[in-house]
């Protein structure tokens, strides 16, 4: 398989890996850090990355990459994995003395069958798009039996498509149809147990020290939830739409952040929208 192992931009990265996606390799990406994330770690300014690089490190593995480790207490049955420790993996890193980008580690063989045959069995290469999705949906609204759709279909898009996706796809409009009803008080309350459970098992895990600073984070954070001043400013100025918070969460997810410091971040953020409060005429 051919190799290169310097580019100059993101974009030529992108286009090698679509490369190595055309030898029937399903790739995805495994772990990154964005430039954003890595420019708030240093303390001197003058070493920070420009507004064009896109990432300071990125790694790409096969779908099959790392061992399946199940949190479940075997309740549910578990059909297929697509983990089976198959080694595959390629990773970049930004050189800015290069201004480029540098292969730092590879592993170019797979443990499992490769293939077209397999490759356009992935779910991402049977996906449908928005025009053949409503086509789909039309047709079994008309009566149009699942397994006649998908022959219809076929040929149409020359993907290989499931009967399951197209059962996939009736059942997403049909919950999408249900996501409309206004929620109960008895739903909120629902919600809000269940996610307070995740913040539950994340906080366990910290030491004593972390939990006792982050533990006051999350009683900042209840505060302002309670605030309904504080909720109309976060409305007005989209903070939790289109603002700091929305990018201190997707920065933090992408860069493998544990849930408590995100928290301190978005704690800060919250700390700028009550200096807002503060500056309001009472």
């Amino acid at each position: 398989m051919e190799s290169i192992e310097f580019f100059k931009t993101f974009e030529e990265v992108e286009k090698y890996v679509d490369h190595l996606k055309e030898q029937h390799t399903p790739l995805a990406i495994h772990s990154s850090t964005p430039a954003s994330v890595y420019n708030k770690k240093l303390k001197n300014s003058e070493y920070h990355l420009g507004p064009e690089v896109k990432y300071f490190k990125i790694t790409y593995a096969c779908k099959h990459f790392g061992t399946f480790k199940s949190r479940g207490k075997g309740i549910r049955k578990v059909n297929s994995v697509l983990k089976c420790d198959c080694k595959f993996f390629i990773s970049f890193k930004y050189e800015r003395m290069l201004k480029g980008y540098r292969v730092m580690k590879k592993h170019f063989t797979h443990n499992h069958e490769i293939g077209a045959e397999y490759y356009y069995q992935y779910a991402e290469n049977r996906r449908l798009n928005s025009v053949e999705r409503e086509e789909a949906l039309q047709l079994l609204e008309s009566g149009t039996k699942p397994k006649q759709l998908r022959k219809i279909m076929q040929e149409k898009t020359s993907k290989v498509i499931l009967i399951q996706d197209l059962h996939n796809i009736r059942k997403k409009r049909k919950h999408t149809k249900a996501s409309f009803k206004p929620l109960t008080q008895l739903d909120k309350y629902k919600k809000v147990v269940l996610l307070s459970h995740r913040i539950a098992d994340a906080a366990s895990q910290l030491s004593d020290e972390d939990f006792r600073k982050n533990f006051k984070t999350l009683e900042y954070i209840l505060e302002c939830i309670q605030n309904k001043e504080t909720l109309e400013i976060f409305k007005e100025n989209d903070v939790l739409q289109n603002g700091n918070a929305s990018n201190v969460l997707e920065e933090s997810v992408v860069n493998g952040s544990q849930p408590m410091s995100v928290l301190q971040e978005l704690e800060a953020v919250m700390q700028d929208v009550a200096t807002e409060q503060d500056k309001r005429p009472t």
